[in-house]
């Protein structure tokens, strides 16, 4: 008679201990699913950051360069009429060099300099 009713709670421990093993597994895994679904939206966010910041750089690496270029033209322009209007040389109509020496820009940094071309 000791020997059922140890074996009837012996059965019962058992099953309350599978059942709390299950419960506490399904709590983990669960846990495990919300942190990697926050792992994987924190990575698609810094992902759209990263794109807008590439973004942000590829504009303003549009604009110093659309600046660099507006400021060559002004260091390099046609020949104005009336500097040699005696030679009459049609393969020296391209640009001439308005400033000879070195032109430091503000827009386009400092440093930037643009020299004579030599033939």
């Amino acid at each position: 008679d000791f020997l059922l009713d140890e074996m009837v709670w012996t059965s019962t421990d058992f099953n309350a201990e599978r059942q709390w093993k299950l419960d506490l597994a399904a709590k983990v895994s669960k846990l495990i699913s919300v942190y990697w679904e926050s792992r994987v939206a924190k990575r698609q966010l810094c992902d759209s950051e990263d794109s807008t910041a590439c973004q942000s750089v590829a504009r303003q690496m549009g604009t110093m360069v659309e600046n660099f270029w507006d400021e060559a033209s002004y260091v390099w322009s046609p020949r104005q009429k009336g500097e040699e209007d005696e030679s009459s040389d049609t393969s020296d109509r391209s640009f001439s060099l308005v400033n000879r020496g070195s032109v430091t820009t503000s827009k386009s940094g400092p440093g930037v300099s643009v020299a004579p071309e030599t033939e």
